[in-house]
C-alpha cells in the first residue's frame, strides 16, 4: 500500500473516531480544520472532479464543493431542488458556528420515494476555499483541482442521516410550502412549530 493510501486512511480513521466516540455535541462544530465533507447520492465515488454544473457564476468555472459542516452535508444524501425542499441556515449571535439547519419538504411522499440515502466523504481540506459573499458563505467550500476522499460514511436514508446530524425537518403540504416562503424569515420556523410538521 502506497504511503499517501495510508496516511489517508489513518487520518479518515482518527476523524471517524473524533464524531463517533464523542459526545454527540460535537456535531455543532465545523470539522477539524483539515478536513471538509461532501454529501451524495452515491456510494461509489472515487475521485472528485470539478464540474461546472453547479457553478454560483460564469467567471468561477468547474468547482468541486465540500462543507466543513456535517450537519449540512446530511443534507444531499437524496436529489432536491428548490421547487419543492427549501433549505435555511440560521446562526446565534453573530457566531457561525451555532448554528441550525431547517429542511422544509412539499412532498413526504416523492422524498420516500427518492430516499435511497447515499454517502457522507470525508475529504481534505487543502485547496479548498470559501466566499462569504458566494453560495452559503463559510458553508460552502470549493476547490479548482480534483480530491480523492479519506474514507467515507455511509447511510441507507437520508431522513437518518439529517436526524443524526440535528438537521431540523419539517414536512408539509404544497399549499403549507407556499405559504411559507412567502412569511418573513423569523415567522418562518413559528409557522412550521403550529403545523407540529417536524419529522412526521
Amino acid at each position: 500500500m502506497k504511503k499517501n493510501s495510508i496516511v489517508g486512511l489513518l487520518i479518515g480513521g482518527l476523524i471517524l473516531f473524533y464524531f463517533y466516540f464523542n459526545n454527540q455535541s460535537q456535531y455543532k462544530s465545523f470539522a477539524p480544520i483539515d478536513a471538509v465533507y461532501h454529501g451524495s447520492t452515491n456510494r461509489n465515488i472515487k475521485t472528485f472532479e470539478p464540474r461546472s454544473h453547479h457553478i454560483r457564476d460564469e467567471k468561477e468555472g468547474s468547482r468541486v464543493f465540500a462543507t466543513p459542516s456535517i450537519r449540512l452535508a446530511s443534507c444531499y444524501l437524496f436529489k432536491w431542488d428548490d421547487s419543492w425542499v427549501h433549505q435555511s441556515i440560521s446562526w446565534k449571535e453573530n457566531n457561525k458556528a451555532d448554528y441550525k439547519i431547517i429542511m422544509v419538504i412539499s412532498d413526504k411522499t416523492r422524498f420516500h420515494q427518492e430516499d435511497f440515502g447515499g454517502a457522507i466523504y470525508i475529504l481534505p481540506a487543502f485547496n479548498f476555499k470559501y466566499d462569504e459573499n458566494k453560495g452559503l458563505g463559510i458553508y460552502e467550500w470549493t476547490s479548482k483541482k480534483k480530491v480523492s476522499a479519506f474514507t467515507q460514511i455511509n447511510f441507507s436514508s437520508a431522513l437518518e442521516a439529517m436526524r443524526i446530524f440535528g438537521v431540523h425537518v419539517y414536512f408539509v403540504n404544497a399549499e403549507q410550502f407556499k405559504h411559507y416562503l412567502t412569511l418573513p424569515g423569523e415567522e418562518q420556523e413559528k409557522f412550521l412549530l403550529s403545523l407540529n410538521a417536524n419529522e412526521k
